[in-house]
């Protein structure tokens, strides 16, 4: 008798071969492998699929629940909200952030978070709430949603078993796993819902203070006024991937430099760009005497909130 395996990528794998390799072909022929053409095609597709405006992939799922809470301003010793009943990344990341992960019971119905837990557990630490998806199900949104409004809470959303799934509100409107929240986060795990060969995740948010990533035109009106040598390294550079020696590096740069000797037009490169960050929170250091120094640190709950500051102990 053949063995039953959770995920059979084996025979997956099979029926969908030539498909996959050639995918494979595509991305090694091209050597773009952090952000290529592949990966911002997935981007896209999965943008209109969610109907959501930003979809930033990253490495793994870890990975994403971790750069959400990161990107939410969180202090450390602030308390963040997670079910009893997930995987450990879900706590891991609040931990590794020097914040505090309270685990709060589910609902024995449907294995997500209990909305009169979440409710009971909350302090005046709270500044986060993460209901996980399960099984394909939406945890209870509306009254999940009611209470970060009630408390001033933001909301990550760990979507890695629910990506694709319908939340049907009280009042019939319906909308994607993951794009509820103030952030949702996604695993790309070969046992995933959507899995893929290796490993991957992506973060989603309708928050444009989160991610805006700038425009082509934008990118290029500012890459125009960078200095020579800036445009030549950032052709020279196939930025974080792994690099032989320093050589290669300035072999590249004098490559460049040849090719738009100083004083001719430098092209864009393609890979070029970046984000604009609206933030919700700020820290201004100033060094004193004794080690006595100044820290103001400037926090919001969201990027239409009104700034509080707060002075810390150095």
């Amino acid at each position: 008798m053949k063995p039953i395996q959770m995920v059979d990528l084996i025979t997956q794998y099979s029926k969908i071969k030539p498909e996959v390799e050639k995918a494979f072909e595509g991305v090694m022929n091209s050597a773009a492998f952090i952000n290529g053409p592949e990966v911002q095609a997935f981007k896209s597709e999965l943008q209109d699929y969610l109907n959501v405006k930003h979809v930033i992939p990253c490495a793994n799922g870890t990975d994403a629940l971790q750069v959400a809470m990161m990107g939410l301003g969180l202090k450390p010793g602030d308390e963040v909200i997670v079910p009893t009943f997930t995987y450990v990344a879900t706590a891991e990341v609040i931990a590794l952030l020097q914040l505090t992960p309270v685990l709060v019971d589910v609902d024995t119905d449907t294995f997500m978070l209990d909305p009169k837990a979440v409710e009971a557990a909350i302090t005046s630490k709270t500044k986060a709430i993460v209901p996980v998806h399960l099984f394909g199900q939406c945890a209870d949104m509306d009254a999940v949603m009611a209470i970060a409004e009630k408390h001033n809470l933001f909301v990550v959303e760990d979507t890695a078993q629910a990506i694709g799934s319908d939340y049907t509100f009280a009042n019939g409107k319906t909308q994607k796993a993951g794009t509820i929240g103030n952030i949702g986060a996604t695993s790309f795990f070969p046992s995933k819902p959507l899995g893929c060969y290796s490993d991957g995740g992506a973060i989603f948010t309708n928050n444009d203070g989160l991610a805006e990533k700038i425009s082509e035109s934008e990118s290029a009106e500012y890459f125009a006024t960078r200095p020579w040598s800036s445009q030549i390294g950032a052709w020279a550079s196939a930025q974080s991937a792994p690099l032989s020696s320093r050589e290669e590096l300035e072999q590249r740069f004098a490559g460049a430099s040849q090719k738009w000797p100083e004083g001719a037009t430098v092209p864009m490169p393609p890979h070029w760009g970046g984000y604009r960050v609206t933030p919700i929170s700020i820290e201004f250091w100033q060094g004193r005497y004794s080690r006595l120094h100044d820290r103001l640190r400037y926090e919001r709950a969201n990027t239409e909130a009104k700034w509080e500051i707060t002075r810390y102990y150095p």
